[in-house]
């Protein structure tokens, strides 16, 4: 990220994939570099619990910024867990806990 490059993370529910874009022309849902991929042990989903986010796109500028904005829940919630859940804003992301169905910053 710090390479002024667009990056993108596409979420999967059981874990996700991190690519670099060579150019500013290249597609954002096809185009990217893999330059790692992960699986989870927890099944992942948005933030109520029940949607997917399977093929959920987290586009970044070459200034690290985005306008993919979204809370992501690490299932199951409401466990001894100090975090479970993931808020990307547009400058920053942070974790937190479920609480009622939304995700308390920490």
């Amino acid at each position: 990220v710090f390479m002024k490059q667009r990056h993108k993370i596409v979420m999967q529910p059981n874990g996700y994939t991190f690519y670099r874009f060579s150019s500013a022309n290249e597609s954002r849902t096809t185009g990217g570099t893999v330059v790692q991929s992960r699986t989870v042990t927890y099944q992942m989903t948005k933030e109520n619990g029940t949607g997917s986010i399977a093929d959920r796109i987290f586009e970044f500028d070459i200034r690290g910024f985005t306008n993919d904005l979204d809370t992501i829940r690490i299932n199951p919630a409401d466990t001894a867990a100090q975090v479970d859940c993931i808020v990307v804003h547009t400058a920053r992301t942070n974790l937190g806990k479920i609480e009622n169905n939304a995700c308390v910053l920490k």
